[in-house]
């Protein structure tokens, strides 16, 4: 019997963010967050430029979509390279 390969990774981030889009609407964030999955190396790298929500879907414990949102580090960067001042709280 053919074992299914295992998602990378990257791969699952791509897919949770396509999910996240399907439920969430597109928005400025996302085609960030997409941008910096393709260039982030390794889950460290990820993990400094974008912090997860666990939205709940179901009943059951794991039933659970990860949505991503971008850290502050990344706004300051993002800012930083495009000369936006964006307005954020928080």
């Amino acid at each position: 019997m053919r074992q299914a390969r295992r998602q990378s990774p990257r791969e699952r981030i791509l897919a949770n963010l396509r999910r996240q889009r399907s439920i969430e609407g597109d928005s400025e964030d996302l085609r960030l967050l997409e941008a910096v999955a393709a260039l982030a190396g390794t889950a460290s790298d990820w993990r400094a430029l974008a912090s997860v929500e666990e939205c709940r879907y179901g009943t059951l414990s794991y039933e659970c979509h990860h949505f991503y949102r971008p850290t502050p580090l990344l706004l300051s960067l993002r800012d930083l390279f495009t000369g936006a001042a964006h307005s954020r709280t928080g």
